[in-house]
């Protein structure tokens, strides 16, 4: 079972202090220091709603937000994602139901290989997706949310996810879209940047590719002193959980745009 809603209805639904739980799990999964639920609760979440509670959402436009389970190395996860609604028409996915359930069922015994092909399969057709930490609060806000068969512990964690992402670039309006814009500045300058490289390379792509190419996690990591313990067996390990966590969400989604492709049929 799915429903579809609105953002900002959504989030004034789901329990704040549920919210604040979340937030802070995330900040201590990431290092950035012990913050107590309740602090959050007061500090964050409160006060972010409250801002969101002020924006005047733009509800016609052209995307839909996704919210999808899936696995993080074994902890079952929730994320959110946008589609377009016109590459979401007419979508019908590559893999069927009886076979999503199978690759399911069996991602977690699956080899890197078979995950690899299993990955190819369900992303064969499925309309693109992209995150929205740039985009205006106003449209995002009044994007229609696909809540796929969450539970209310996952619609806390969706929740979260969605502020998360909103908050990105900051949570005070003025200050983040002077941050947003400086980005985008940055991203153009980068972008003209690389257009007189592949000039100057005569259209070779590849050439200023090689030149370019970002610095690998094993030289940074011996840049900065941080020791990957890791056996190689344990990398490869950690590198196969993580593509099933990816097929596992994938499913998910795909599962999800393919049931709000049949409702805009249907209505249309």
């Amino acid at each position: 079972m799915w429903g579809l809603m609105n953002v900002i209805e959504f989030l004034t639904n789901v329990d704040p202090a549920d919210i604040a739980g979340v937030y802070a799990s995330r900040r201590d999964y990431y290092d950035m220091g012990p913050l107590s639920a309740d602090k959050v609760l007061e500090e964050h979440v409160k006060p972010f709603l409250g801002v969101l509670g002020n924006v005047e959402v733009i509800s016609s436009h052209d995307e839909v937000m996704f919210g999808s389970r899936g696995l993080e190395v074994g902890k079952p996860t929730v994320s959110s994602q946008l589609c377009r609604k016109s590459e979401i028409a007419g979508y019908v996915p590559a893999v069927d139901d009886e076979q999503m359930d199978l690759l399911c069922e069996m991602a977690a015994e699956m080899s890197v290989e078979e995950l690899t092909e299993a990955m190819r399969r369900v992303w064969e057709n499925m309309p693109e997706r992209y995150s929205y930490v740039f985009s205006d609060w106003a449209e995002i806000l009044g994007c229609e949310l696909v809540v796929l068969d969450l539970d209310a512990e996952e619609q806390a964690e969706l929740a979260e996810d969605i502020l998360w992402e909103l908050a990105f670039n900051g949570t005070d309006p003025a200050q983040r879209s002077k941050t947003v814009s400086e980005i985008v500045e940055s991203l153009e300058r980068d972008a003209e940047e690389l257009s007189s490289l592949v000039d100057a390379a005569g259209g070779d792509v590849a050439a200023v590719a090689n030149k370019e190419a970002a610095v690998s996690l094993e030289e940074l990591r011996e840049k900065y002193g941080i020791a990957d313990t890791r056996t190689q067996e344990e990398k490869d390990e950690d590198l196969r959980l993580m593509m099933v966590d990816e097929l596992v969400c994938s499913i998910g989604l795909s599962r999800a745009i393919a049931a709000v492709a049949r409702k805009f049929s249907t209505s249309a």
